[in-house]
């Protein structure tokens, strides 16, 4: 097969800047070939029949249609994205994990326990590991709740203490409220004036005819 310079694919190396290009694409119809040319040279062993006068035999060439090329492309490029959607979808789910498990449910956790101690529930158990702000916080709590246990039963041990006190007292101790009722009164009371001690219960309306 005989080519001419100014064929496409010949005339880039033959009359274009680029000499020294081997391989060009050319379109064939729809499909794009592509076109790789390789001088074979006259060399002394082909002398015999070719002469010496010539610098080369011939040209090799080899068409290779792009098309196989292009939709091995285009399949690699549809598995990129495929993959970088796949990978961006998890590393959506493990950030939205990450948060729930690290951030969220120790926050709900903390605002139940802050619930449960504001309910005077203050036998409660914290239970948040870690060593970030949430575990300060938890820590915080944990301390709060322990004082505030303290403090109530030390409240309770000296209400107890001053009860004991009052019904045991000698004396007669009757408080009454602004309704007339009675608010708190000893045994002593009932002893001293000879009445039902229980006229003097918490509540019941005092009646001075007694």
């Amino acid at each position: 097969v005989r080519f001419r310079k100014g064929d496409e694919g010949c005339r880039d190396c033959h009359m274009g800047t680029d000499k020294h290009l081997l391989g060009t694409i050319i379109a064939q119809g729809n499909e794009q070939i592509l076109r790789v040319v390789t001088p074979i040279a006259n060399k002394p062993q082909c002398h015999a029949c070719h002469g010496d006068q010539a610098l080369y035999n011939g040209v090799l060439v080899m068409d290779r249609s792009l098309k196989p090329v292009r939709a091995e492309i285009l399949a690699s490029l549809r598995l990129a994205v495929v993959v970088a959607g796949v990978s961006v979808l998890l590393m959506m789910w493990l950030f939205r994990w990450f948060i729930r498990k690290h951030v969220i449910n120790r926050v709900v956790y903390l605002e139940s326990l802050a619930r449960r101690v504001a309910s005077n529930e203050l036998v409660v158990d914290i239970q948040l590991g870690g060593n970030d702000e949430l575990a300060s916080l938890a820590h915080s709590v944990s301390n709060m709740r322990a004082a505030l246990k303290a403090s109530i039963d030390q409240i309770g041990n000296h209400h107890n203490y001053l009860r004991n006190l009052i019904e045991n007292m000698i004396d007669g101790i009757l408080i009454i409220d602004d309704t007339g009722r009675v608010a708190s009164a000893n045994r002593s009371v009932s002893d001293i004036l000879g009445a039902d001690p229980l006229l003097f219960r918490s509540g019941v309306p005092l009646d001075f005819s007694v």
